[in-house]
Protein backbone atom coordinates (compact mmCIF):
# COMPACT_ATOMS: atom_id res chain seq x y z
CA UNK A 1 0.00 0.00 0.00
CA UNK A 2 1.47 3.50 -0.86
CA UNK A 3 0.05 7.16 -0.85
CA UNK A 4 -3.66 5.80 -0.60
CA UNK A 5 -3.67 3.27 -3.18
CA UNK A 6 -3.61 -0.89 -2.74
CA UNK A 7 -1.25 -2.96 -5.18
CA UNK A 8 -2.80 -5.98 -5.05
CA UNK A 9 -1.48 -9.35 -6.91
CA UNK A 10 -4.12 -11.25 -8.27
CA UNK A 11 -3.20 -14.66 -8.96
CA UNK A 12 -4.88 -15.19 -12.38
CA UNK A 13 -5.65 -11.67 -13.36
CA UNK A 14 -2.62 -8.96 -12.89
CA UNK A 15 -1.92 -6.31 -10.84
CA UNK A 16 -5.00 -4.09 -9.62
CA UNK A 17 -4.61 -0.71 -8.15
CA UNK A 18 -7.32 0.06 -5.69
CA UNK A 19 -8.24 3.67 -4.27
CA UNK A 20 -8.09 3.37 -0.34
CA UNK A 21 -8.21 6.88 0.95
CA UNK A 22 -11.89 6.12 1.99
CA UNK A 23 -11.27 2.21 3.54
CA UNK A 24 -14.86 2.41 3.87
CA UNK A 25 -15.18 2.49 -0.17
CA UNK A 26 -12.27 0.77 -2.23
CA UNK A 27 -12.63 1.46 -5.21
CA UNK A 28 -10.32 -0.34 -8.14
CA UNK A 29 -9.18 2.48 -10.03
CA UNK A 30 -6.05 0.59 -12.40
CA UNK A 31 -5.04 -2.77 -14.22
CA UNK A 32 -2.36 -4.45 -15.65
CA UNK A 33 -2.84 -7.55 -16.93
CA UNK A 34 0.25 -10.12 -16.62
CA UNK A 35 1.25 -12.98 -18.71
CA UNK A 36 1.09 -15.76 -15.79
CA UNK A 37 -0.12 -16.43 -12.47
CA UNK A 38 0.73 -13.09 -10.01
CA UNK A 39 2.66 -14.34 -6.65
CA UNK A 40 4.00 -10.76 -4.85
CA UNK A 41 3.97 -7.23 -5.31
CA UNK A 42 6.42 -4.28 -3.47
CA UNK A 43 5.21 -1.00 -4.33
CA UNK A 44 8.37 1.49 -4.06
CA UNK A 45 8.72 5.13 -5.09
CA UNK A 46 6.36 5.55 -7.90
CA UNK A 47 7.50 1.93 -9.12
CA UNK A 48 5.22 -1.78 -8.44
CA UNK A 49 7.88 -5.05 -9.02
CA UNK A 50 5.38 -7.68 -9.60
CA UNK A 51 6.38 -10.71 -9.64
CA UNK A 52 4.49 -13.55 -11.76
CA UNK A 53 5.43 -17.45 -12.24
CA UNK A 54 7.89 -16.11 -15.35
CA UNK A 55 10.02 -13.07 -14.03
CA UNK A 56 9.48 -9.62 -12.42
CA UNK A 57 7.51 -7.10 -13.79
CA UNK A 58 8.69 -3.32 -13.75
CA UNK A 59 5.19 -1.17 -13.16
CA UNK A 60 5.56 2.59 -13.54
CA UNK A 61 2.51 3.46 -11.49
CA UNK A 62 2.84 7.49 -11.43
CA UNK A 63 -0.86 7.75 -12.68
CA UNK A 64 -2.42 4.72 -10.78
CA UNK A 65 -5.10 4.43 -13.11
CA UNK A 66 -2.93 3.99 -16.32
CA UNK A 67 -0.09 1.14 -14.89
CA UNK A 68 2.47 1.03 -17.42
CA UNK A 69 5.12 -1.78 -17.45
CA UNK A 70 8.90 -0.45 -18.41
CA UNK A 71 10.62 -3.85 -18.01
CA UNK A 72 10.27 -7.50 -17.60
CA UNK A 73 13.22 -9.53 -16.35
CA UNK A 74 12.05 -12.98 -17.48
CA UNK A 75 12.97 -16.14 -15.02
CA UNK A 76 11.02 -19.19 -15.44
CA UNK A 77 9.44 -20.61 -11.85
CA UNK A 78 9.99 -16.89 -9.98
CA UNK A 79 8.06 -16.63 -6.92
CA UNK A 80 8.95 -13.57 -5.07
CA UNK A 81 10.96 -10.30 -4.95
CA UNK A 82 11.81 -7.85 -2.25
CA UNK A 83 13.40 -4.04 -3.01
CA UNK A 84 15.81 -2.39 -1.65
CA UNK A 85 17.28 0.52 -2.90
CA UNK A 86 18.72 -0.17 -6.11
CA UNK A 87 18.63 -3.91 -5.90
CA UNK A 88 15.78 -6.51 -6.08
CA UNK A 89 16.29 -10.02 -4.73
CA UNK A 90 14.26 -12.80 -6.70
CA UNK A 91 13.50 -16.25 -5.37
CA UNK A 92 13.12 -18.61 -8.18
CA UNK A 93 13.46 -22.01 -8.31
CA UNK A 94 16.62 -22.24 -10.43
CA UNK A 95 19.17 -20.98 -9.06
CA UNK A 96 17.45 -20.19 -5.93
CA UNK A 97 17.99 -16.23 -5.34
CA UNK A 98 18.83 -13.48 -8.07
CA UNK A 99 20.35 -10.17 -6.96
CA UNK A 100 19.06 -7.62 -9.91
CA UNK A 101 21.12 -4.15 -10.36
CA UNK A 102 17.66 -2.20 -10.63
CA UNK A 103 18.75 1.72 -10.70
CA UNK A 104 17.92 1.64 -14.60
CA UNK A 105 13.87 0.78 -14.18
CA UNK A 106 13.63 0.20 -17.80
CA UNK A 107 16.88 -2.24 -18.00
CA UNK A 108 17.09 -4.34 -14.91
CA UNK A 109 20.15 -6.50 -14.87
CA UNK A 110 21.24 -9.47 -13.23
CA UNK A 111 24.00 -9.13 -10.59
CA UNK A 112 24.62 -12.09 -9.35
CA UNK A 113 22.59 -14.94 -8.32
CA UNK A 114 23.02 -17.90 -5.40
CA UNK A 115 22.55 -21.26 -6.34
CA UNK A 116 19.99 -22.97 -3.55
CA UNK A 117 18.48 -24.91 -6.53
CA UNK A 118 19.40 -28.70 -4.25
CA UNK A 119 17.75 -26.91 -1.30
CA UNK A 120 14.68 -25.50 -2.47
CA UNK A 121 13.31 -28.52 -4.06
CA UNK A 122 9.94 -27.26 -2.85
CA UNK A 123 10.48 -23.52 -2.26
CA UNK A 124 11.69 -20.23 -0.28
CA UNK A 125 10.24 -17.32 0.51
CA UNK A 126 12.29 -13.88 1.79
CA UNK A 127 11.19 -13.46 4.96
CA UNK A 128 12.99 -9.96 6.11
CA UNK A 129 15.39 -7.64 4.28
CA UNK A 130 17.20 -5.45 6.22
CA UNK A 131 20.08 -2.96 4.60
CA UNK A 132 22.53 -5.88 5.67
CA UNK A 133 20.96 -9.25 5.35
CA UNK A 134 18.36 -11.01 3.75
CA UNK A 135 16.63 -13.74 5.81
CA UNK A 136 15.57 -16.74 3.59
CA UNK A 137 13.16 -19.78 5.05
CA UNK A 138 13.67 -22.81 2.45
CA UNK A 139 11.21 -25.66 2.13
CA UNK A 140 12.21 -28.87 0.97
CA UNK A 141 9.72 -31.47 1.47
CA UNK A 142 7.73 -32.47 -1.78
CA UNK A 143 5.05 -35.05 -2.57
CA UNK A 144 7.44 -38.18 -1.68
CA UNK A 145 9.53 -37.26 1.02
CA UNK A 146 9.31 -34.70 3.92
CA UNK A 147 12.51 -33.21 4.49
CA UNK A 148 13.12 -30.06 7.08
CA UNK A 149 13.57 -26.95 6.14
CA UNK A 150 16.29 -24.58 7.03
CA UNK A 151 16.64 -21.16 7.24
CA UNK A 152 19.76 -19.10 5.66
CA UNK A 153 20.69 -15.89 6.55
CA UNK A 154 22.81 -13.84 4.27
CA UNK A 155 24.92 -10.43 4.20
CA UNK A 156 23.54 -8.58 1.41
CA UNK A 157 26.19 -5.55 2.30
CA UNK A 158 27.56 -5.56 -0.77
CA UNK A 159 24.47 -6.66 -2.94
CA UNK A 160 26.38 -7.90 -5.81
CA UNK A 161 28.64 -10.60 -3.02
CA UNK A 162 25.86 -11.63 -0.76
CA UNK A 163 27.68 -14.19 1.46
CA UNK A 164 25.75 -16.83 3.69
CA UNK A 165 26.81 -15.99 7.38
CA UNK A 166 23.92 -18.88 9.17
CA UNK A 167 22.20 -22.20 7.66
CA UNK A 168 20.57 -23.38 10.56
CA UNK A 169 18.29 -26.82 9.61
CA UNK A 170 15.33 -27.11 11.18
CA UNK A 171 14.16 -29.81 13.10
CA UNK A 172 12.54 -32.63 10.75
CA UNK A 173 8.70 -32.32 10.46
CA UNK A 174 6.13 -34.57 12.09
CA UNK A 175 4.09 -36.84 9.78
CA UNK A 176 1.33 -34.77 10.47
CA UNK A 177 1.69 -31.49 9.00
CA UNK A 178 1.58 -30.41 5.62
CA UNK A 179 4.08 -31.30 3.01
CA UNK A 180 4.68 -27.68 1.70
CA UNK A 181 5.16 -26.43 5.59
CA UNK A 182 6.92 -22.64 5.27
CA UNK A 183 8.48 -21.66 8.12
CA UNK A 184 6.84 -18.45 9.62
CA UNK A 185 9.10 -15.97 11.71
CA UNK A 186 9.53 -12.08 12.54
CA UNK A 187 13.01 -10.56 12.59
CA UNK A 188 13.19 -7.75 15.24
CA UNK A 189 16.60 -7.36 15.83
CA UNK A 190 20.09 -7.75 14.16
CA UNK A 191 21.86 -11.42 14.77
CA UNK A 192 24.70 -10.93 17.42
CA UNK A 193 27.65 -12.50 16.34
Amino acid sequence: MQDGYAYVAGLATGLHVIDVSDPNWPIEVGYFPSEAPCLSVVAEDKYVYLTDSEGLWIVDVANPVWPIAIARYPQASTKEAKVRGDYAYLVCHRPGLEVLDISDKTRPTQVTSVNYYSTLSAGAKILSLSEDYLYLACHTSTAVTQAPGLLAVLAISKPSLPREILTYKLPGQPPTLPPRMILRLWIVARPAY
